[in-house]
């Protein structure tokens, strides 16, 4: 017999990776303070910004009186090498990843931490969310699909779910050294992920809308060099 023992104080470590997103990384932040699960780490990785994006985050996180970490990146290496960074300094048993210009919804975490347990990934749906006033578009994953399933059946049914709306047990992340490729200038999640659901041998869902990406003028908040 399996016993899955799951408690509200395993820490979860949120993973953010941010260039030069000092007008929207308060607003991210923010989300994620509100979060109703309390056991956090945050953790901001600084991608050699050339503005005030370290300052503004340690400020609102300093004032949240959540615990943190802000590491900042002597070179600019895009998002993969931030995440990478987050992932080798995450203590938490769980990690997920919040890009610097998203919203997360209240209940984000603790709703995928109550059906994590026993998998190695759980995911949701998310929201597409325009600065133009156009209206929201929300996008369940996985619906009438039976749960858990394996990483190979979400692949095989084009279901692959965005990095950035998913939950990782972190023992899974590092049992099989699973790293986004640096130097991607796009592509990089799905690579990531296909090689992730590759290795998942249980992976839960709720169809629920709980991660808000938000479309702006200035998409892309982490770049590459020149690529």
């Amino acid at each position: 017999m399996n016993i899955i023992i799951k408690t509200m104080n395993d820490l979860i470590s949120i993973i953010i990776p941010a260039y030069n997103a000092e007008t929207r990384i308060k607003f991210t932040l923010e989300s994620i303070i509100n979060q109703d699960y309390k056991e956090l780490e945050i953790i901001v990785v600084d991608d050699a910004s050339g503005d005030k994006t370290s300052k503004i985050a340690d400020g609102v996180l300093d004032a949240s009186g959540r615990a943190y970490k802000i590491i900042t990146h002597e070179h600019n290496g895009g998002e993969c090498a931030s995440r990478n960074t987050g992932i080798k300094h995450a203590k938490g048993k769980y990690i997920c990843f919040v890009d610097a210009d998203d919203l997360i919804e209240k209940n984000f975490v603790s709703c995928l931490h109550d059906i994590i347990a026993g998998n190695d990934i759980a995911f949701c749906g998310l929201v597409d969310r325009f600065t133009d006033g156009r209206k929201d578009i929300l996008r369940p994953k996985a619906p009438g699909m039976p749960k858990p399933v394996t990483g190979e059946e979400l692949i095989l049914c084009r279901n692959i779910p965005p990095a950035v709306c998913c939950l990782y047990d972190t023992d899974f992340v590092r049992q099989y050294s699973l790293m986004f490729s640096e130097g991607c200038s796009a592509g990089g999640d799905v690579e990531f992920m296909t090689k992730a659901l590759c290795r998942a041998e249980k992976v839960t869902f709720t169809s629920e809308c709980l991660y808000i990406y938000i479309h702006h003028d200035n998409m892309g908040s982490v770049r590459d060099n020149d690529t």
